[in-house]
């Protein structure tokens, strides 16, 4: 697969001495995105329309993903048309076990908003690892496992 590249970049040249800082710089990390991140990441933009939430997903710049989003059809083109030259014959299976998952991201995301709406429930990493295998179980979804974000 392809690999991470995170690169570090100064705001200023001069470790930020013009703005007035006390000499400590900030950084900036740039997290160059493969092409299968991309394109989750315009799937959910498509669910949650919020720069910064999805970009916090992919450990990158909200500038980043607006450039993607805005950049959507040339993405899903060339996607769509490298995924057809590579497919196999598990693929059906391989689309249906990711049309699974992401409906369980959908429902996660649902049970979450209306725990927070109606429960008024704190919502954990814990909680959230909970009701992912207690969907999981009952979509049928083999070998999953909720990681730690």
């Amino acid at each position: 697969m392809c690999e991470r590249l995170e690169i570090s970049l100064p705001m200023s040249d001069d470790d930020g001495s013009q703005y007035g800082g006390s000499g400590s710089s900030s950084l900036r990390i740039r997290n160059v995105l493969t092409l299968e991140e991309r394109v989750e990441a315009i799937r959910q933009y498509d669910i949650v329309p919020m720069y910064s939430k999805i970009a916090k997903n992919f450990n990158c710049s909200w500038e980043q993903i607006k450039s993607i989003v805005s950049n959507r059809e040339p993405i899903l083109e060339f996607y769509e048309a490298t995924r057809h030259n590579s497919k196999q014959p598990n693929s059906k299976f391989e689309e249906l076990r990711r049309r699974k998952l992401n409906f369980l991201g959908h429902c996660l995301y649902e049970y979450i908003q209306r725990a927070q709406y109606y429960l008024h429930s704190d919502i954990n990493e814990e909680l959230i690892r909970t009701k992912a295998l207690e969907f999981q179980s009952l979509m049928g979804i083999d070998n999953f496992t909720p990681n730690k974000s």
